[in-house]
């Protein structure tokens, strides 16, 4: 099994104090079926060994193994987030601007992350503080409204 199998890793998480480090890898294709049916452990295994001889025997063995199939999910069912040509930066701000209560996040938001977990990892954490800083700031972020429903 090569590199092939796994072409692209992108570690994300560890650079927020207190995260762990988490390793992503992609996969397209007849690979993403393949992974998709086969037992969890032996992915877990494939990575490993596939690190170790990249990086040698200083790569431990991971905590956990999270395997997600977008293209059985029926939110997904595959898709990834892919811009038109001539998108530009503040399409990605309009995709996360905030509308009344309802805040936006997710990779579809990053211009810097664009369809990776890193996009809705960090585009999650500036959300959380734009609410936190709206509350702050003293707007009504559900402050007139009782279950969704307006306070009279």
């Amino acid at each position: 099994l090569g590199r092939e199998y796994y072409p692209a890793f992108s570690p994300i998480g560890a650079s927020y104090p207190g995260n762990p480090p988490i390793l992503e890898a992609f996969l397209t294709g007849e690979t993403s079926q393949r992974v998709a049916l086969q037992d969890p452990e032996i992915t877990k295994q494939q990575i490993v060994d596939i690190l170790r001889r990249i990086y040698g025997d200083q790569v431990t063995e991971p905590v956990d193994i999270f395997l997600h199939d977008y293209a059985t999910n029926p939110y997904f069912y595959g898709n990834i987030d892919i811009p038109l040509v001539g998108v530009n930066r503040q399409t990605f701000v309009n995709y996360a601007a905030p509308v009344g209560r309802l805040y936006f996040s997710g990779s579809g938001t990053s211009a810097e992350f664009l369809a990776i977990l890193q996009g809705a990892y960090y585009s999650g954490l500036d959300t959380a503080n734009a609410i936190l800083e709206d509350i702050r700031e003293g707007l009504p972020l559900g402050a007139e409204f009782i279950n969704d429903t307006p306070r009279v």
